[in-house]
């Protein structure tokens, strides 16, 4: 799908959430994000296969030069040491998670943005 511009005034009012707080997957479709469509989304969220999401987002992050920043951003945010009880967590698994590690809902919604930024700020992590 296309990002619109009520895509953009949803995460101006709402962050990464929907209007009832949960999850909004629209936001893989943010201009800058569309690499992620057919890995994170397709694989993960639709076919709720995350082994291939994984090797599908990895492999394409080697043919997008972006490896650093995946690596990094992966790092910083706990997903390399990322445990769960089942091979194949659900939507709902994952928010709790996120609200678990960033101190409730807020936390992953509003604050993922800036937290994003901080890090690509941070000095050497992307020199």
């Amino acid at each position: 799908d296309q990002w619109t511009h009520q895509d953009t005034m949803d995460v101006r009012m709402h962050g990464l959430a929907t209007s009832d707080m949960h999850a909004n997957l629209r936001t893989w479709c943010m201009p800058g994000l569309e690499r992620y469509a057919s890995t994170v989304v397709k694989e993960c969220v639709v076919n709720k296969n995350l082994g291939k999401s994984a090797k599908s987002a990895f492999e394409r992050s080697f043919t997008d030069w972006a490896e650093e920043l995946d690596a990094s951003y992966c790092f910083a945010e706990g997903h390399c040491t990322f445990a769960t009880d089942s091979a194949n967590p659900t939507l709902l698994d994952m928010e709790q998670m996120c609200d678990y590690r960033f101190g409730g809902r807020k936390g992953w919604t509003k604050n993922f943005l800036s937290s994003l930024k901080r890090l690509m700020d941070m000095p050497g992590v992307f020199s």
